[in-house]
């Protein structure tokens, strides 16, 4: 591979053959320029490369090598794991048949019509391999992709659909990237937009050029991985609309049980692997006894789980900043509220300005702020019980103020019929005052 197709990835460089592209080589000129500006993280992208490599190629070289890409017919097989898909596994065949070479069904035991639902659509590119479950969904992936016949492979899921508009664009910077000096470790991730919720998931390894390096790795939550290097990742404007997010929480609780056994198979054969231990925690923290979790987790995160939660006597591990985030969540529920501003600082440390921790330190100050309410809640009550003859002027002869107080506070603890009964019972004990202002916008709220 020369430097030139190593600075084919360089806009700069790119840029400036604009004005010597002659006409014959204009459309591929500018997919190279579309297909770059598909990359949202383009400067990890660039620090692969050495940055003293800066030499502007002649135009020779530059058509020399827009005709490689334009010679270059990449071939792409999309890949679809199914079993009692039937609900989607249409509308998913539908906005792909047109867009790959060749897509490979791997079914793992459907059934219900999934698999006739496929071959009544009749799309001659299809081909359905039956797979049996081993309760693993790498083996499943890397069986799909032994099945595959082409250069690329593409996963989408079953209750997944690929934006109209973007296998074009696709198709472009994958005639591209297969001029990538580092493709063997190349991985490329589309963004995956929750149709319930708008959410994008960016980071989820979809695509990648087949080798003897990229393989799957893990039972559930699998992830891609190369024997070659660390993965290269890049995040791609690719759209592709996942719909089974609803239909997903009628079922949530099965799915929870299921990765939760497939991932105590998965401790059991690697105890050692963080990965693993981080998303046990992170899908049973809503099931599982929180002792439990807090045990995991403590002896995940520390160095000596015996001592401190510091920065010094953290582990070192990529996945240390999600245990800290599941941390916080049981201790959220476990109402260790002082323990949380700790960790969070921690984070911030981590990852400055980070969201998860200005969540966490936030709800754990709000919760005290509310205990404080509470605690002023009774004895403002116990007081006006206690004193309700014998009150001194100036505010109120009566001590109606003492109620009032009682009422904002019952307000701001959500007791709004509560809040209610003693705004009403004091409406026109405090005639021309501001008390009488604020009792009114009061009660102007509660019928909101």
């Amino acid at each position: 591979m020369n430097s030139f197709k190593i600075n084919l990835f360089n806009k700069e460089i790119i840029n400036k053959f604009a004005e010597d592209v002659p006409n014959i080589y204009m459309k591929y000129y500018e997919n190279i320029r579309n297909a770059l500006e598909l990359i949202q993280n383009y400067d990890y992208l660039n620090s692969f490369f050495e940055k003293k490599d800066k030499k502007i190629y002649k135009n020779n070289e530059f058509l020399k090598c827009l005709d490689e890409i334009k010679n270059h017919n990449l071939k792409v097989s999309c890949i679809i794991l199914t079993k009692n898909e039937e609900q989607y596994i249409e509308e998913c065949l539908k906005s792909i048949e047109n867009c790959f070479d060749e897509i490979v069904i791997i079914d793992t035991g459907s059934t219900d019509n999934t698999i006739s639902k496929i071959l009544q659509l009749n799309i001659s590119t299809v081909n359905i391999y039956s797979f049996e479950w081993v309760d693993d969904f790498s083996s499943a992936r890397n069986f799909g992709i032994s099945k595959a016949k082409s250069d690329c492979i593409f996963f989408i899921d079953a209750d997944e659909c690929l934006e109209k508009t973007s296998y074009e664009q696709l198709h472009d910077i994958l005639n591209i990237f297969y001029f990538f000096p580092y493709k063997e470790r190349l991985v490329l991730s589309p963004s995956i937009i929750d149709l319930q919720t708008g959410q994008h998931h960016i980071n989820v390894h979809r695509i990648f050029f087949k080798n003897n390096f990229l393989k799957y790795y893990g039972r559930v939550h699998e992830e891609i991985r190369s024997n070659h290097g660390k993965i290269i990742n890049l995040y791609l404007k690719i759209n592709i609309i996942h719909k089974g997010y609803m239909y997903d929480r009628m079922i949530n609780k099965d799915k929870i049980n299921r990765n939760l056994f497939l991932l105590e198979k998965q401790l059991c054969e690697t105890p050692d692997e963080v990965r693993w231990i981080y998303m046990y925690v992170r899908d049973g923290i809503s099931i599982l006894d929180e002792n439990q979790l807090e045990r995991i987790l403590i002896n995940t995160i520390l160095i000596d789980p015996k001592g401190k939660i510091n920065i010094n006597n953290l582990k070192d591990n990529e996945y240390i900043f999600g245990l800290l985030t599941c941390l916080c969540m049981i201790y959220l529920r476990k109402n260790k509220l002082s323990q949380i501003e700790n960790i969070t600082n921690i984070m911030e440390m981590l990852i400055p300005n980070n969201s998860n921790s200005f969540y966490f330190k936030t709800m754990a100050r709000y919760i005290l702020s509310k205990n404080e309410l509470k605690k002023l809640l009774v004895s403002s009550m116990q007081y006006r019980k206690n004193n309700f003859n014998a009150q001194i002027g100036m505010i109120n002869d009566e001590g109606y103020h003492i109620d009032y107080l009682i009422g904002i506070i019952l307000f701001d603890l959500y007791e709004f019929d509560s809040a209610e009964k003693y705004f009403a019972f004091l409406e026109n004990k405090f005639k021309y005052s501001e008390f009488d202002i604020y009792i009114k916008k009061y009660r102007k709220m509660l019928k909101k």
